[in-house]
């Protein structure tokens, strides 16, 4: 099936009802699912000589991913004491400016520091 056939099959349930979108959607979603599955282990099988990505290992994301999705945080945690109250501030608020989801040790007890001041 080509995009074009697919785009039209899936373009009408924008205005479909929850009975007509729900089933199609379910089936979609299997597809996707099963694609997925089924092209994640293809390329992890693959000998890293014929390009396998083994996303097991470090640096075993393709290329593209690494460079679109990991990121050095902007901040080294040796430059600030993250122990010191302005030091966690710097150094969470750069790690955020990265990835506002970020979480770990220095995140966590700047959080709870700042809320039990708080009162």
């Amino acid at each position: 099936m080509t995009l074009r056939e697919r785009r039209g099959r899936w373009s009408g349930l924008a205005s479909a009802d929850r009975e007509t979108a729900s089933p199609a959607l379910t089936y979609l979603q299997a597809q996707l699912y099963r694609d997925f599955v089924s092209k994640f282990l293809q390329r992890a099988a693959q000998p890293e000589s014929q390009g396998g990505d083994h996303p097991g290992r470090a640096g075993g994301a393709p290329t593209q991913v690494r460079r679109q999705h990991w990121r050095v945080p902007p901040a080294d945690p040796t430059k600030v004491d993250i122990w010191e109250r302005e030091g966690a501030r710097q150094f969470v608020t750069e790690l955020r400016s990265v990835d506002p989801a970020v979480t770990g040790s220095p995140v966590i007890t700047y959080e709870a520091t700042r809320l039990m001041e708080r009162g």
